[in-house]
């Protein structure tokens, strides 16, 4: 194989490919993250397999030390081509000398647990993975995947059709925060024509084949047409993205100037309303993240700009119970609604029942099963059972709090991610009951229970009055009704 890797580089594909992979290194300045150690995301497809060569080549080529750590993730979703793909990987850097680490993650049954597609679960496994890895060493701190010009402009493409802002239109990052996209400039034909040419074996994944997913479509119908009929095309959408990035740069830059000398509840109404809306969203955002980790959208600024135009005071409700207020000159975003709406909450359960009279609810945790017809006036409810060996310390019901995470099926998540993907509206989410301990998150209704609960051994059911759900947000597609008795 290092016979290969030397005529690789040296033919003029090859040449060409590690330019274009430098030319990245450069533009993005990725080198001072690469000499603190590379994990690379080794698939045993084209584009990994040149990925751990391309570094394995820069690496020889400036004399540097940097440990490079091939990591590949079973998904298990195609069976014995899953497995294949495993050991290929595996024999794969034996040959080369590199590093090796695999897991095997059911990520089926996660995605069917979670509601999100195959693809989204797949990704968030990997990227969760290769973090754990990180986390745990110190001679790695860069993540290193190989995205390369298809994958960009595919992206590209998809981010129009959903009718994205500037950011989303300017494709994929080739760096942000650990993790680097050295091939983002290399063409997934040039990946591929150069493998062939020098025999270099790489697997391939039956699924890419297939024009049932949307991405597959556009690789395999649109970027052809587009790249026959245009002969600069991947050049022009490599220009396209740059400006978008540099232009959404400078009005992010703009936008946190006057946030700085603006501050949130204290702005000038009138000072406000003259903002562009391209800097006056990014403006607005910021405010809006100071008093909330949700997601404001442009319907919600729409609403703002529209009200600022007007004479009189206002208050405007956004997500997550924040709402906008105009008094007199001066305007802002502030926490609202009191305990039991909007507020923190946190009750201790040192009790096998503990009743929550601000949101009409009750807690029970039961060495024995659970009577679905416990009472005839809490008639919304959920049920956990779990094994007492979790639990350290005492047992707490409060809200989400920012940086929440739990780790289920042996991934870490955060519980921003999973009240996303479940689609429950931002304007709720803090009301959610989340169980935690002394180590943090144990469960939330609608998902599972922390990862090593053991024999299951403890009942837990959290219920409420219909009248009252809106106080304690319980999400209604997880829960059953009780049946009243007579």
């Amino acid at each position: 194989m290092r016979n290969k890797l030397e005529g690789l580089f040296s033919s003029e594909r090859g040449a060409r490919i590690y330019s274009e992979g430098e030319r990245a290194i450069n533009d993005f300045e990725m080198r001072e993250l690469l000499s603190g150690g590379v994990l690379v995301g080794l698939s045993g497809g084209a584009d990994s397999v040149m990925l751990l060569l391309f570094l394995i080549e820069y690496r020889r080529v400036l004399r540097a030390e940097f440990p490079i750590l091939a990591v590949h993730v079973n998904h298990m979703i195609r069976g014995g081509e899953a497995d294949r793909d495993e050991e290929f990987s595996r024999e794969l850097c034996e040959s080369l000398g590199v590093e090796f680490i695999s897991r095997r993650i059911d990520v089926p049954a996660l995605s069917k647990e979670s509601g999100t597609s195959l693809e989204e679960t797949a990704r968030n496994v990997r990227y969760s993975v290769f973090t754990d890895i990180i986390d745990g060493r110190n001679d790695i701190s860069v993540i290193c995947v190989a995205h390369n010009a298809d994958d960009n402009f595919e992206t590209v493409l998809i981010n129009m059709m959903r009718g994205a802002g500037t950011r989303g239109v300017s494709g994929i990052s080739a760096r942000r925060d650990n993790v680097i996209r050295p091939l983002i400039y290399v063409s997934k034909a040039d990946i591929t024509a150069a493998l062939t040419e020098e025999n270099i074996p790489f697997v391939t994944d039956s699924t890419n084949e297939s024009d049932d997913y949307t991405r597959n479509y556009i690789r395999h119908n649109v970027i052809p047409r587009l790249t026959d009929t245009f002969a600069t095309a991947y050049t022009s959408l490599e220009r396209m993205c740059r400006n978008l990035r540099e232009d959404d740069d400078c009005l992010n830059l703009y936008a946190l100037e006057f946030a700085r000398a603006h501050k949130n509840g204290a702005v000038l109404r009138r000072e406000l309303a003259a903002l562009p809306k391209a800097i006056l969203f990014r403006a607005l955002k910021l405010y809006f993240n100071e008093v909330s980790s949700a997601t404001l959208s442009e319907v919600h600024v729409r609403a703002i700009k529209e009200r600022l135009a007007s004479d009189g005071d206002f208050s405007l409700s956004m997500p997550s119970g924040v709402n906008f207020v105009a008094r007199g000159e001066f305007c802002g975003f502030e926490p609202g609604g009191s305990r039991g709406e909007t507020g923190d909450f946190n009750y201790k359960l040192d009790s096998e029942i503990t009743h929550i009279a601000d949101f009409n609810a009750k807690i029970v945790i039961s060495r024995a099963p659970l009577d679905d017809n416990f009472s005839n006036v809490y008639n919304i409810s959920t049920q956990v059972n779990l094994g007492s060996a979790i639990i350290k310390g005492g047992l707490y019901v409060r809200n989400k709090r920012d940086g929440d995470t739990c780790r289920w099926g042996g991934i870490t998540r955060r519980l921003k991610k999973l009240f996303n993907d479940k689609k429950i509206p931002t304007d709720v989410r803090g009301r959610i009951p989340v169980l935690c301990d002394e180590c943090g998150v144990v469960w939330v209704p609608g998902f599972g229970v922390r990862d090593d609960g053991g024999k299951q051994d403890l009942y837990i059911k959290i219920s409420t009055n219909s009248n009252a759900a809106q106080s304690f947000y319980l999400p209604q597609r997880f829960m059953s009704k009780n049946k009243k008795k007579g």
